[in-house]
């Protein structure tokens, strides 16, 4: 009797653990969830009009209907795609090019020169989404193809990819186990642990038969069918995942990888716009930095220059460092060049083709000077909000329960600061 009860008390246990772990999802057991719906809930349903929410959860399914990030693309399907003929027809979209970045934690990989990153950019793109890093050959038995990119319309979730809701929550998934160089064995047990993961589990592109696959080419490769070389859209069995989660194990030749905040690989967004040849780029530096030790920026342009061997110059980056006695600074903004490599060097009389870098930082000036143009001083509400909070404007961004006076604080200097640069010419010297 004791041998059967000893035998029921470890299999019982084992048997509901293999059937949680094939039946619950990682993701939707994460809080990743619960942040995507609050931010849909706050942001895009602000869009709907016609919106009915539940009246339990204030959760309205139609505030994501056709949300995809495919769908904010200016350049439409060539008409010999699978899915042109049979999709509903798109409104015409005249907006700017979103690129939504996160990150692909690397912290178990082959590469040792990236074991100080453990990590790379992954972008979400309405015609591209995906990540490249260093050829890697993968592990046994299993192909991975050298391009990380795959058309988005048919990424990880069939009949127009990942929605734009689901992508920005991965982008601001800053609580993580996994989170870049930062990433610890010992922290990523504990987060783990206690369930603290906002990051995400999606399939790898570089595992995906339309691998490098142009809009174009997608017709020849059109055995992705029934959700293509995906057939689940989240790991399978979840604990195999949540044990590399647990133990820091993540890589980019499983068959899915893990996402997290792009401030996990680059706060700035700086090196996805150099990686596509930008040559007019405004960064608003907004972190944490009350020492002004510039560490998102610096990071940004090492990587830019180690990666893609492009160096980018900043001037008068003094300017916005505070006066030790008033606290304020010369300036919001310093001017930078960037130089490609393809950038020819400047002849006599020859015009310069590089780019052009305008950065802003959250700062407090008082009363400022720029080029004999006299520019006003902060609006008296925010000087105060200086005054009764040390920390302006550089709280921590762990702090996500600010109060309406603070909120307007942060909205109202943003404002003043772009208001300035307008007032200083300086937006048309940059264009």
């Amino acid at each position: 009797m004791l041998i059967l009860l000893a035998v029921l008390l470890a299999v019982v246990p084992l048997a509901i653990f293999l059937l949680f772990g094939w039946r619950v999802d990682v993701n939707e057991f994460s809080m990743n969830p619960f942040y995507r719906n609050r931010l849909t809930r706050c942001y895009l349903g602000a869009s709907n009009r016609k919106r009915a929410p539940n009246p339990l959860t204030g959760f309205d399914d139609r505030d994501t209907r056709r949300m995809q990030i495919s769908r904010l693309r200016s350049v439409p399907l060539p008409d010999s795609h699978p899915t042109t003929a049979t999709s509903q027809p798109m409104d015409i979209y005249t907006g700017p090019f979103p690129i939504i970045c996160a990150t692909i934690n690397l912290s178990f990989g082959e590469d040792l020169a990236w074991q100080e990153r453990k990590a790379a950019s992954f972008a979400f793109t309405p015609l591209y989404s995906g990540y490249h890093v260093g050829w890697t050959t993968g592990k046994h038995k299993h192909h991975v193809s050298f391009n990380g990119f795959v058309p988005t319309f048919h990424y990880a979730v069939p009949e127009g990819g990942i929605n734009i809701a689901t992508a920005v929550a991965i982008s601001g998934a800053a609580a993580s186990p996994n989170w870049g160089s930062h990433t610890n064995p010992a922290t990523a047990f504990l987060m783990t642990v206690f369930n603290v993961r906002l990051g995400w589990w999606i399939f790898n592109p570089r595992r995906s038969q339309l691998a490098g696959a142009t809009l174009a080419e997608v017709p020849k490769k059109v055995a992705w069918l029934s959700v293509g070389p995906t057939t689940w859209l989240s790991p399978r069995f979840a604990p195999l995942e949540l044990a590399k989660e647990l133990l820091g194990m993540a890589d980019d030749t499983s068959k899915y990888v893990y996402l997290s905040d792009g401030g996990h690989f680059d706060n700035m967004g700086l090196y996805e716009l150099v990686r596509r040849r930008c040559y007019r780029i405004v960064i608003c530096d907004s972190e944490q930095d009350e020492d002004y030790f510039f560490e998102g920026i610096a990071n940004a342009i090492r990587k830019c220059r180690v990666d893609f061997g492009v160096e980018i110059t900043l001037d008068e980056l003094d300017c916005l460092r505070p006066d030790p006695l008033t606290g304020n600074c010369k300036g919001h903004w310093a001017r930078g060049k960037i130089r490609y490599p393809e950038t020819p060097a400047d002849q006599p009389g020859q015009e310069s083709n590089e780019g052009k870098i305008l950065y802003i930082k959250s700062s407090l000036t008082g009363a400022a000077k720029y080029e004999d143009i006299e520019l006003p001083s902060e609006p008296a509400d925010v000087v105060n909000f200086k005054f009764t909070h040390k920390h302006f404007p550089h709280d921590t961004t762990a702090n996500q329960w600010f109060t309406e006076s603070q909120f307007e604080s942060y909205r109202r200097l943003g404002y003043h600061v772009i208001d300035e640069i307008q007032r200083s010419g300086q937006w048309e010297q940059f264009c």
